[in-house]
C-alpha cells in the first residue's frame, strides 16, 4: 500500500465552479512509470506487475513527497505484458480483424503496489501531456479505449471505481475477487479468468470428494482474501458439514512475528488440509517460517494466485510443499509466441518510453546501459549494448509450457479487438445507438464500445469459447494440478483435473486420482481418515469534460473553499444500462433531515469561524456541500467533483498554473466510500477529514496519507465493547455485520479479539445484506431464534437495522440483549413503541455527545433562494419535504390532485422536524471538529513567517499556490479546544483522540422511551484504555434480566467454535 500520486485525469475532465477559486487547468502531477508503448490509430492500455515490490518513502510534508521506486523485476510478469504486445502484433497482421486500423498500446508496469497501479490506471485513462487540444466544446477521446489489467483485485477495484464512472471497458486477467460481478458498481469490468465465487465451490467440491471436512484457511489481507474468508466457512458447512479449524490473515509486508504466531496455532491444530488464498509473494515468506518450525504432513490446497509459482517448487520446500492440489487457469498455447519473445531488443534511442525493456535486458545480462550508475563500472560492472544475444540464456521469460495468465492476457486483448471489430462494421442506419444509428471511431464514447463487448463471442485458436454473462464474467473452467516430488527428485507440476460449468450440465468436476502424488506423511493421515470415515459413514493528448454530474448540492462563496460529503438522502434508484443509449444517472429517493443537519453544521461552522476575529482574518471561507445518497458511485462522484471541479472553461497561462477547487473534504460519512474516495484523492495529497468512517483500515498511512477523522476507528469500537462484555461476563454472543468495509473489518477481529480477551466465543456471524433480500433476512433472524446465545453485536447501519427489525417482529424473537455499534445506537427510527419490547435495554457505542451553541438559530434561519435552486438544490428539497409542497414548475399533475406549491416564506418554527433538534448532537459535533480542524490548519500555515517555515530554504506557503500537501503538514500539527471544552488533534494515522458514550435504550413504566447515557469507554496517555460504567441506571429487558445468571455457552451448539478457541488459547 501506499501514498498516491498523479495525474492530470480529473482537474481535466472537471474544471472549479467556485468564483472564488479560479478556474483552470493544471497537470496536478507527472508520474515516472516503467512503461511500453507502440503507435496506432487505436490505442489499447495494459497493466501488468512486471516488478513485484516497491519502496516507500516516508513523506514529512515539508517537502513534495517522493515517489515510490519499484524493486524486484519478475521475468513472467514481463513475459505477461510482451503476451499483450505480441497478441496486438497478430491481430495488426490479420487481415480479416479490423481492417484498415491499427492497434497500439501503453503498457505500465504496477509493481504490485496499488499506488502505483491505480496512478498508471488514471494515466492510461486521462493521458500524461501538458499540452491540450482545445475545440469549443473541449472534444477528445480518451486516450486508451480499453484497458487490460490490473492483476490484483484490489487493484481492480479501486480503478474501477474511477474508470467505471466513464464507462471505460476494463477486461482483467488475473482479478478473481466475487464482487468485482456487481454490475452496479463495476459497470464496465470484463474478466477473462472465473471469479472466486466458483473457485471456493471448487475448492470445497475437491475436499467433499476426499471427505476433508476439517481444515484452516490462510488469506491475504486484501479484497481477494477478505471475500474468499467471508463466504468459505458458511459454504462448506452448507455443502457438507465441513468445519474451519481456524481461519487468519496473512500480512503484507515484514511481519515475522505474526507469521510466526500463525504457523505456531498451524503446528498445534488437528487439522492436516491446509487451504491458502494468497499471493506468491504470502506464500514465500509463510514457507520460510514453516521449514524454521519444521511442519511436514500437511495437504496445501492452493488458489489460483500461487498454484503456478515455480519460485515455491524447489526441493528445499517440496518436502513441507509436495502433494499440494491446486485450482490453476486455464492453460492455453499461444503459437508464435516464443519466437516474438526471442525478438525482444531494448530501443536505446527512447529508453524511457520502453523502459520495461531496458530492465529486462540488465537484469537478464547484468549490466546496466549508459549512464550506469556512479561506481558500477569501477566495480567491474559490465555496460549493456543492446546486441546480447537473448536466445543464450536460460530465462524464465522464455517458457512458453504453461501459458496460463497469458492465456487469459491474450483473450482479453482479442475480447477488446473483436468488440471494435463489431462496431466498426456497423451499417448506419441499422445501428444499436440512437435513431439506428452507428458509433465512429472519431467521436467514440467508452459505453458504446462496452455495448458490443457485452455480445462478443468467439473461439481462440485453442479451440476454447470466450463470452461474457450479465456480469462480466467470462465462462468458468479451472484445472486441477499437483506438485509432484518424484523419486529421482525431480518435480512436476501435473494436471490431474478439471472444474467447470456448463449451461447444461451445471459444475461438474473430474479427478484423475490415479495420477495424484501425496506427501507420505499425509497420506498415511488420509488413510486413517478414510478408515475413520468409512466406520462412521493512441497516446495523444485531448482536453474533454467526460461527464456532467447532477448532484443535490449548496454551496457558498468565500477566499477558500472547503467541500463536505453528506447522507441527505439514505438510497438511491438505480436504472439498468443498456449500452445502447448513454446510461442514466442514479435518482436519490428518502429524504433524511438528520442528514440535512449534518450539511447545515458544516454551513454554521463555516459562517461561524468567518465571524471570529482571530481566526482567519482578511480571509472568508466557503463550501460545496454534496449529497451522497448513501450510493458509493453519488459520492465517488461528488468526491471527484469537489477535487478537479465541473465547468468546461479553462484558463490556460503558461505554466498552466491553478489551484484545486477545494482545499479540504469534510466527510464521507461511510467508510467504503471513505477508502474509495481516499484511495483517489490521496493521488493529490488533498486532505480530506472524516466525521463518521470508522474502519480501522483507514489508519493505513501508507494507503491513505491525506485521510484523517474526528470519530475513533473501529479497533477502538471493538475492544470498547468487548471490555463490556468481560464486564458483564458474556461470553457467548451472535455478530451481525454489514457487507461492506465497515463490517467486514470488524468480523475479521471480533473473534480473535474476544477470544483473546476474554476467552469468549462468537455462536454465529453473519452478513446483513444491502437492498431488499427478504429470505436471507428471514434466514438470518431463524438463526438468531434457534441459537442460544442472548447477547446479539450489530455493527451495520440504520438502515440495515430498519430491515432486519421487521423481520424479528414477525418471528417474535425477545429476550436478547442488543449491543449497537454508533452507526445506530442513537437511531430515533428504531426507538418506537413497536419496537421497544425487543430493542429495550439496548447498550450501545455513541460518538461523543457535544454542544453547539447557536446552532438552533442558525437553522431555523434555513430558507430556499428560489434565484439558484440548482445551485442549493438541498435546501430546496429540504423546505419540499418539510411543508408537502413542490416549488414551481411543480411535476405534471401535482396541482390538479391538490399538492400544494411552496412560495419559500413558508414559517421553519411553526413545524415539528427532526431537523431543528440539536439536544443529542454527535455526529454532528464531529462535523464541528472536522471544520474548525481545516480552519486552525489553514490559520496557522497562514501565520507562518517568511524565512522560518517549514519548508525547503524555510519558506512558507501562499494560498494562491498552496499545494495540498503543505495544508497536511499544518493539519497534522492542530491541537486545540473546542468550546465544549474537548481537545482535539491527531495521532500518526490522522486517528482522533479516541472517546465514546454508552447508551442505554430505556423503555419506562409510563410508556416513555428515553436514551441514556450510562457510562463512557475512553483511551488517554497516562491511564490506557477506561470503562466506566454506572451500571445503576441501566435498563434490562425483563426477559434478558431473567437470564443474566446463566452460562451461554453451548458447547454441542458450534463445535468448531470451541475447537478454534481452543486452539488458540
Amino acid at each position: 500500500m501506499g501514498a498516491f500520486r498523479e495525474t492530470c485525469l480529473f482537474l481535466i475532465w472537471f474544471l472549479s465552479e467556485s468564483s472564488s477559486l479560479f478556474s483552470s487547468c493544471k497537470l496536478r502531477k507527472q508520474f515516472n512509470f516503467n512503461e511500453m508503448h507502440k503507435a496506432g490509430d487505436v490505442i489499447l492500455g495494459g497493466l501488468f506487475e512486471v516488478h513485484y515490490t516497491s519502496v516507500f518513502h516516508e513523506p514529512t510534508f515539508t517537502s513534495e513527497p517522493n515517489q515510490l521506486s519499484c524493486q524486484g523485476f519478475d521475468p513472467p510478469g514481463f513475459r505477461h505484458a510482451m503476451t499483450m504486445a505480441y497478441a496486438i502484433d497478430e491481430i495488426n497482421k490479420n487481415p480479416n480483424l479490423l481492417q484498415n486500423v491499427s492497434l497500439g498500446y501503453s503498457l505500465y508496469d504496477n509493481c504490485a503496489t496499488l499506488v502505483i497501479g491505480f496512478s498508471a490506471a488514471l494515466s492510461l485513462a486521462s493521458g500524461r501531456e501538458e499540452q491540450f487540444l482545445l475545440q469549443e466544446t473541449c472534444l477528445g477521446t480518451t486516450p486508451v479505449l480499453g484497458i487490460v489489467g490490473d492483476s490484483f483485485s484490489t487493484f481492480s477495484i479501486a480503478t474501477s471505481d474511477v474508470i467505471g464512472l466513464f464507462k471505460l471497458p476494463m477486461v482483467s486477467y488475473f482479478a478473481t475477487c466475487s464482487c468485482l460481478s456487481d454490475r452496479r458498481r463495476f459497470p464496465s469490468f470484463f474478466r477473462t479468468i472465473p471469479s472466486d465465487a466458483f473457485q471456493v465451490r471448487a475448492m470445497i467440491q475437491i475436499m467433499k470428494h476426499f471427505g476433508w471436512t476439517w481444515a484452516g484457511l490462510l488469506v491475504s489481507d486484501d479484497d481477494y482474501g477478505r471475500h474468499v474468508a467471508r463466504s468459505f466457512q458458511s459454504d462448506l458447512t452448507e455443502s457438507f458439514g465441513g468445519c474451519l479449524a481456524y481461519s487468519e490473515i496473512l500480512p503484507w509486508g515484514d511481519n515475522p512475528a505474526e507469521l510466526k504466531r500463525i504457523v505456531h496455532l498451524m503446528k498445534k491444530s488437528t487439522a492436516r488440509v491446509v487451504i491458502v488464498f494468497a499471493h506468491r509473494i504470502h506464500m514465500i515468506q509463510l514457507m520460510e517460517e514453516v521449514v524454521t518450525q519444521n511442519i511436514t504432513g500437511l495437504q496445501w490446497m492452493a488458489s489460483e494466485a500461487w498454484t503456478t509459482a515455480a519460485v515455491l517448487q524447489t526441493p528445499r520446500l517440496m518436502p513441507y510443499l509436495g502433494g499440494t492440489l491446486g485450482i490453476a487457469i486455464r492453460r492455453g498455447e499461444i503459437s508464435g509466441l516464443r519466437d516474438f519473445l526471442l525478438k525482444t531488443s531494448p530501443d536505446k534511442s527512447n529508453n524511457h518510453r520502453n523502459r520495461m525493456v531496458s530492465q529486462f535486458w540488465e537484469y537478464t545480462f547484468r549490466c546496466k546501459f549508459a549512464p550506469p550508475p556512479a561506481g558500477w563500472v569501477a566495480s567491474g560492472g559490465a555496460l549493456c549494448t543492446g546486441q546480447e544475444d537473448l536466445a543464450s540464456v536460460e530465462t524464465e521469460f522464455l517458457d512458453v509450457s504453461n501459458l496460463r495468465p497469458e492465456y487469459n492476457i491474450y483473450k482479453a486483448v482479442y475480447s477488446l479487438a473483436y468488440a471494435l471489430d463489431d462496431m466498426l462494421r456497423c451499417v448506419p442506419g441499422r445501428g444499436p445507438f440512437s435513431g439506428h444509428s452507428c458509433a465512429a471511431l472519431q467521436t467514440l464514447e467508452p459505453w458504446q464500445l462496452i455495448h458490443y463487448l457485452e455480445k462478443v463471442n468467439f473461439t481462440t485458436t485453442f479451440g476454447d469459447q470466450v463470452s461474457f454473462d450479465e456480469n462480466g464474467d467470462a465462462l468458468p473452467i479451472y484445472d486441477i494440478i499437483n506438485w509432484q516430488w518424484l523419486p529421482d527428485g525431480k518435480i512436476n507440476v501435473q494436471n490431474v483435473g478439471v472444474v467447470k460449468k456448463s449451461a447444461s450440465k451445471g459444475e461438474e468436476l473430474t479427478l484423475d486420482e490415479e495420477n495424484i502424488f501425496w506427501s507420505f506423511v499425509f497420506k498415511q493421515t488420509l488413510s486413517r481418515a478414510t478408515a475413520q470415515l468409512k466406520r462412521s459413514s493512441s497516446l495523444f493528448s485531448s482536453c474533454k469534460l467526460r461527464k456532467q454530474f447532477n448532484f443535490n448540492e449548496m454551496h457558498k462563496a468565500g477566499d477558500v473553499i472547503l467541500g463536505g460529503l453528506f447522507e441527505v438522502h439514505y438510497t438511491s434508484v438505480f436504472h439498468e444500462p443498456t449500452f445502447t443509449s448513454e446510461p442514466n444517472q442514479l435518482s436519490c429517493q428518502g429524504f433524511d433531515p438528520p442528514g440535512f443537519r449534518h450539511a447545515m453544521t458544516m454551513a454554521y461552522a463555516i459562517d461561524e469561524i468567518n465571524k471570529n476575529p482571530n481566526l482567519l482574518q482578511n480571509v472568508s471561507l466557503g463550501y460545496s456541500l454534496y449529497d451522497n445518497c448513501a450510493t458509493l458511485v453519488i459520492g465517488f462522484s461528488a468526491a471527484l467533483s469537489l477535487a478537479s471541479g465541473r465547468e468546461e472553461q479553462f484558463l490556460l497561462q503558461e505554466t498552466c498554473l491553478g489551484t484545486t477547487p477545494v482545499l479540504g473534504i469534510v466527510g464521507d460519512s461511510f467508510s467504503t466510500f471513505s477508502i474509495a474516495t481516499s484511495d483517489v484523492i490521496g493521488l493529490f495529497k488533498l486532505p480530506m477529514v472524516s466525521y463518521f468512517a470508522t474502519c480501522s483500515c483507514l489508519s493505513d498511512r501508507r494507503r491513505f496519507p491525506s485521510f484523517f477523522r474526528t470519530i475513533p476507528s473501529d479497533a477502538f469500537q471493538v475492544r470498547a465493547m468487548i471490555q463490556i462484555m468481560k464486564h458483564f461476563g458474556w461470553t457467548w454472543a451472535g455478530l451481525l455485520v454489514s457487507d461492506d468495509d465497515y463490517g467486514r473489518h470488524v468480523a475479521r477481529s471480533f473473534q480473535s479479539d474476544l477470544t483473546e480477551s476474554i476467552g469468549g466465543c462468537l455462536a454465529y456471524s453473519e452478513i446483513l445484506p444491502w437492498g431488499d433480500n427478504p429470505a436471507e433476512l428471514k434466514r438470518i433472524v431463524h438463526l438468531m431464534k434457534k441459537s442460544t446465545a442472548r447477547v446479539v453485536i450489530v455493527f451495520a447501519h440504520q438502515i440495515h437495522m430498519i430491515q432486519l427489525m421487521e423481520e424479528v417482529v414477525t418471528q417474535n424473537i425477545t429476550g436478547l440483549q442488543w449491543m449497537a455499534s454508533e452507526a445506530w445506537t442513537t437511531a430515533a427510527v428504531l426507538q418506537t413503541p413497536r419496537l421497544m419490547p425487543y430493542l429495550g435495554g439496548t447498550l450501545g457505542i455513541a460518538i461523543r455527545r457535544g454542544e453547539i451553541s447557536g446552532l438552533r438559530d442558525f437553522l431555523l434561519k434555513t430558507s430556499p433562494d428560489k434565484s439558484n435552486n440548482h445551485r442549493n438544490r438541498m435546501v430546496s428539497q429540504f423546505w419540499e419535504y418539510t411543508f408537502r409542497c413542490k416549488f414551481a414548475p411543480p411535476p405534471a399533475g401535482w396541482v390538479a390532485s391538490g399538492g400544494a406549491l411552496c412560495t419559500g416564506q413558508e414559517d421553519l418554527a411553526s413545524v415539528e422536524t427532526e431537523f431543528l433538534d440539536v439536544s443529542n448532537l454527535r455526529p454532528e459535533y464531529n462535523i464541528y471538529k472536522a471544520v474548525y480542524s481545516l480552519a486552525y490548519a489553514l490559520d496557522d500555515m497562514l501565520r507562518c513567517v517568511p524565512g522560518r517555515g517549514p519548508f525547503s530554504g524555510h519558506s512558507c506557503a501562499a494560498l494562491q499556490t498552496l499545494e495540498p500537501w503543505q495544508l497536511i503538514h499544518y493539519l497534522e500539527k492542530v491541537n486545540f479546544t473546542t468550546t465544549f471544552g474537548d481537545q482535539v488533534s491527531f495521532d500518526e494515522n490522522g486517528d482522533a483522540l479516541p472517546i465514546y458514550d454508552i447508551i442505554n435504550w430505556q423503555w419506562l413504566p409510563d410508556g416513555k422511551i428515553n436514551v441514556q447515557n450510562v457510562g463512557v469507554v475512553k483511551k488517554s496517555a497516562s491511564k490506557g484504555e477506561e470503562l466506566t460504567l454506572d451500571e445503576e441506571n441501566i435498563f434490562w429487558s425483563f426477559v434478558f434480566k431473567q437470564v443474566l445468571s446463566v452460562a451461554f455457552i453451548n458447547k454441542h451448539e458450534y463445535p468448531w467454535c470451541v475447537h478454534y478457541s481452543n486452539e488458540k488459547m
